[in-house]
């Protein structure tokens, strides 16, 4: 409002004096003035008069009402009073801000526990449901499928071997994937090269194969079949056909039956058993498990990269290898010293430690002794391995399942690997 060439006289009623003196003059603009008396009663301390010469309006959230009278002389005049929310400072805005940021890095790391545990828990409840269809599979067929397998009967329908399908196929139907199983033709390599199979399994991700804490992307599929134009992924969990312990014959009762390779991609090729459940052209059954179904392992997660102990970048480097989940293998089973080239995919013969992580040496620059690169397809002895903290889950035979801590010793893991070897151990 324009202002007038006068002097506005502020007095407190109950106080009447003179106050501290405004002078408007000349034009300019001026909503409201603001008087401090030196003199106020108790009831009014704190407080703040405005004087204007019209009723002043609520602005920005800062007043309230304020309704008021003036005169030019000074008169008892009648005030509203209104409280002022006084603003942060500077240095009380950085307080707040640094304990806001004290109290999220305390938080963060429960937070992240929270994360891993329900990831845990759903990894494991993925093992649980593998179980559940592996037994489903059992009771229809009376055995346990193959681990990996060829396309001649019982296990397919063609002539030839072929490279056939993995265990993962033969439990589509268990793991709610009826119409994927019912699109699979058990011929003509059927987890190789099968046209109308590859079509089928394009892109198709199925969750229960993956591990929710895994660091590796889900959609990654395999090498080789990007080079050839299809997109089949990699499982995160992997079956057990057995372990290796280096001599066969210290086994107490129980002979190894192990092989390496002739032909093709031979070397560092590691070694390949088949005393445990899951291994090629398998046919086992509850009743070959002498040891006990709550004493061995039907399948392991295999859901981190493979770290190594110097500290090279890690690699991906699982049993599906440069193929992915549906690749099975080719020849008959093979026992030692027989060499045929039999290379069973999506299975491993247990040699390491949980979490294991080998120098870097031997082939290609990669680890020797069963782990070489991803860029091969030789990955018979890859460690039982996961990202969560301090193990990895297992699935047992009786359809539970463990985790094994990284300081399990290792007799413990091939007691576990083995049907029938007679050294049931407890795990410490």
């Amino acid at each position: 409002m324009n202002a007038h060439r006068e002097t506005i006289w502020a007095a407190d009623r109950e106080n009447p004096g003179y106050g501290r003196r405004n002078h408007l003059s000349g034009n300019e603009l001026v909503d409201f003035a603001i008087f401090y008396l030196p003199t106020v009663p108790k009831w009014a301390r704190s407080r703040i008069y405005i004087f204007a010469r019209q009723p002043i309006e609520p602005e920005h959230g800062f007043i309230r009402f304020v309704t008021l009278q003036f005169h030019s002389r000074p008169r008892s005049i009648r005030v509203a009073t209104f409280s002022i929310r006084r603003a942060f400072t500077l240095i009380e805005l950085l307080v707040v801000i640094a304990i806001i940021a004290v109290l999220i890095g305390l938080l963060l790391p429960a937070v992240q526990k929270v994360r891993e545990a329900a990831a845990r828990a759903q990894c494991q409840n993925n093992l649980k449901q593998v179980g559940l269809a592996l037994h489903s599979y059992h009771n229809d067929n009376g055995r346990f499928p193959p681990g990996a397998a060829n396309d001649l009967p019982p296990f397919g329908t063609a002539a030839s071997a072929g490279w056939g399908s993995s265990w993962w196929v033969y439990i589509l139907p268990h793991i709610e994937q009826g119409a994927l199983y019912a699109k699979w033709q058990f011929s003509g390599s059927s987890g190789f090269t099968n046209s109308n199979n590859l079509a089928a399994a394009d892109t198709v991700l199925i969750k229960t194969m993956k591990c929710p804490s895994s660091p590796i992307n889900p959609n990654k599929y395999a090498a080789n079949r990007i080079t050839t134009g299809q997109r089949i992924t990699l499982a995160d969990y992997m079956g057990i056909s057995g372990f290796w312990n280096g001599n066969p014959t210290t086994l107490g009762s129980f002979t190894d039956s192990k092989t390496s390779y002739s032909g093709c991609c031979t070397s560092n090729s590691g070694w390949y058993s088949v005393n445990g459940v899951m291994y090629g052209q398998s046919r086992t059954q509850i009743t070959d498990i002498s040891d006990g179904t709550s004493n061995t392992m039907l399948v392991a997660e295999e859901s981190d990269f493979l770290r190594y102990s110097d500290g090279t970048a890690p690699s991906d480097i699982r049993s599906g290898g440069v193929y992915g989940w549906t690749m099975g293998s080719s020849s008959a089973a093979a026992v030692y010293p027989s060499v045929p080239d039999h290379r069973p995919f999506n299975i491993q013969t247990v040699r390491y430690g949980i979490n294991y992580k080998p120098a870097i040496v031997g082939a290609n620059g990669g680890p020797a002794n069963g782990m070489v690169p991803g860029g091969t397809d030789l990955q018979r002895n890859m460690p039982i391995r996961s990202a969560h903290p301090g193990g990895a889950a297992v699935l047992l035979a009786d359809g539970s399942v463990q985790f094994l801590k990284d300081t399990t010793p290792l007799d413990v893991i091939f007691a576990y690997s083995a049907r029938a070897d007679g050294q049931v151990i407890a795990q410490p």
